[in-house]
């Protein structure tokens, strides 16, 4: 079954008279995941309060509430409020996890949310007339009623349909935005509205060090420095009797999150899976990674990535990526592991550097790495759109990549920028949306575990130079060195586990266009129906199978095109931006025209249970 995550919201206003009279709920538990709905003064601030099945500590005596969306790793909602009582707010910014905390002092009038380093769980800003509204759950958010009919967002919408994701924060939904990571967020007095105040405790600036990785010596120093935290990092999240799940493949992030399990912690129980598009292909991660697992012994499976109903697979990615995640391909495969018994499921994202190590020569390179298209690259949309749609979608969309590229341009070398960007867009807006809205959805209790992304890891590399992250040297150094054998075994060259989509909606046209047809949806005033099903009518089989063959000829090109040799006949490396494609266009706009809706659908829901409660 699928594994719905908890979450909280609130709403806050100015205090009034009635409401500085309302006392602290009495009646909620102190420590168990708690379901609630009240209201309660904290200061000048009026809040209501929605807790939805979330692990919570409270204080009635001191006014004190706690409520955990995620996991801390070795502490309890009881643990980390008496961590609070005793040493202060500060003392919480040094935790280790992934999640979201709200914590509520009456007596010392704080209503805040601390979001950890790396922004793995989003909480929902917006504000109406005069209340300040926050939730972990957008859909739930744009379901109070103040909110519904909110109007679109033309960077939202750019953002989605140029690079298929909500970067800085963005949603579909005009003033509504994730709060940003690694900060304290604390609600204060304003006007109209309460307004939050954000203070951050992580600096992403690299200072690297070149004097620490002068000699041999002092380059095997760093290794070992790094080996040990990698260790660290692993075993402070082996908690609770779970057996280890991990999402394999055959590069090296997993790779070493296996290696350390296996090997250097010697567990010695565990699963492993990777998902694939029917009989896995030779040199695929699918073909390969059973051979890492069975080097521990543990048991390994095959997720199919794709059942072959498009509809399907649309509104899964709508229901679960609610319109703020890339379209996930293998949507599939999580859903199918949402059946299974997993209690903790392991992850290899990581901050070591971009893994591809082709120079860089403007900010465009950088941009491109991190998947940020300009709308240049969905030049041959425009002329489909009204000319108003198009320009504020241009303009609204080119202005957010200005702000991007804008917020690094003080960084010296285009290598710190894309570091710094990858943390900052990439993991925080990409990746980890992913892992949210999917991956902690098919777990029992949400549990989703990045060791590569631990605060001391993270620490550690913001000090190494730049030509040690390029292609994530430093790393794959250190892994090669940790765990010899397991790195003589094969790597990876392909992933092949994409459907041919434009294969896919040619097929099964018929349901896409019945649907266009008989429904509508906030999108459609953006981009109509009559221009997708233009695009849908346009797909034929194989396309999308030539552009895979083009890219797995170009992978194992790859060696001799950096040889000295094809450098000297053909120039240096460059690495070139392609066009979006029309299926990829059309992934991302049905899916997202396909969360829309069902946004609007809750809201209505929730409308008609609010007038059925309400006597007549």
């Amino acid at each position: 079954m699928e594994h719905l995550p908890s979450g909280f919201g609130l709403t806050a206003t100015h205090l009034n008279t009635a409401a500085a009279e309302l006392p602290f709920p009495l009646h909620l538990p102190t420590e168990q995941a708690a379901s609630w709905h009240g209201q309660l003064g904290v200061g000048a601030l009026h809040l209501t309060l929605h807790l939805r099945d979330v692990p919570l500590a409270t204080q009635r005596a001191r006014g004190l509430l706690l409520a955990l969306h995620g996991h801390v790793y070795g502490h309890t909602p009881a643990s980390l409020l008496e961590i609070y009582e005793q040493q202060g707010l500060s003392a919480l910014l040094s935790l280790e996890g992934h999640f979201t905390l709200l914590l509520i002092d009456v007596r010392r009038e704080l209503v805040a949310v601390l979001t950890d380093l790396v922004g793995s769980h989003k909480v929902y800003r917006a504000v109406s007339g005069a209340s300040l509204h926050l939730d972990t759950d957008l859909r739930t958010l744009m379901a109070v009623p103040a909110l519904r009919g909110r109007a679109l967002d033309a960077a939202g919408l750019g953002s989605a349909l140029a690079s298929g994701h909500m970067v800085s924060g963005l949603t579909p939904y005009q003033g509504v935005s994730s709060l940003g990571r690694a900060s304290v967020h604390a609600l204060r007095p304003g006007s109209p509205a309460p307004v939050l105040s954000r203070q951050q405790f992580w600096d992403d600036a690299y200072t690297p060090d070149p004097s620490r990785f002068v000699t041999r010596a002092q380059q095997a120093e760093r290794r070992a420095e790094l080996s040990t935290l990698l260790v660290q990092a692993v075993q402070r999240r082996l908690v609770g009797p779970d057996v280890p799940t991990l999402s394999l493949s055959a590069g090296h992030d997993a790779r070493t999150i296996l290696g350390v399990l296996g090997g250097a912690l010697g567990v010695k129980e565990g699963r492993a899976f990777s998902y694939a598009l029917g009989r896995p292909l030779a040199g695929s991660d699918a073909a390969l990674s059973s051979g890492l697992a069975a080097h521990y012994g543990y048991r390994f499976r095959l997720m199919p990535s794709y059942q072959g109903d498009l509809m399907q697979t649309l509104w899964q990615n709508a229901r679960w990526g609610q319109g703020v995640t890339n379209f996930c391909d293998e949507a599939d495969a999580w859903s199918a592991l949402a059946t299974q018994p997993v209690g903790q499921l392991w992850v290899g994202e990581h901050n070591f550097g971009y893994a591809d190590p082709l120079p860089l020569h403007t900010q465009e390179d950088v941009l491109d790495r991190l998947g940020l298209r300009s709308w240049n690259q969905l030049g041959w949309l425009s002329p489909m759109l009204e000319s108003g749609v198009q320009s504020r979608l241009m303009g609204a969309w080119q202005e957010t990549l200005e702000q991007v590229t804008g917020s690094v341009a003080h960084l010296p070398s285009l290598q710190d920028q894309l570091d710094t960007l990858y943390a900052e867009q990439r993991l925080q807006y990409m990746l980890l949306p992913w892992r949210q809205h999917f991956a902690a959805r098919a777990v029992r209790g949400g549990l989703v575990l990045n060791p590569l992304l631990d605060g001391d890891v993270m620490r550690f590399m913001r000090r190494v130079p730049g030509e040690w992250r390029l292609g994530k040297r430093l790393f794959r150094e250190t892994a090669a060195g940790l765990f010899p054998e397991l790195y003589q075994l094969p790597f990876a060259t392909r992933g092949a586990y994409e459907a041919d989509w434009a294969r896919e909606i040619a097929r099964q046209r018929g349901p896409l266009l019945e649907w266009l047809r008989e429904t509508s949806s906030p999108l459609d005033g953006w981009l109509p129906p009559t221009v997708l099903a233009r695009l849908i009518g346009g797909q034929q089989a194989g396309v999308s199978r030539s552009r895979a063959l083009l890219k797995s000829a170009r992978q194992a090109l790859k060696p001799w095109r950096r040889t000295r040799v094809a450098l000297t006949v053909m120039g240096p490396l460059r690495r070139v931006a392609h066009p979006v494609s029309q299926e990829t266009l059309l992934m991302r706009a049905l899916t997202l025209r396909a969360a829309l809706q069902l946004t609007e659908r809750q809201a209505d829901r929730a409308e008609e249970f609010r007038s059925d409660a309400v006597p007549h």
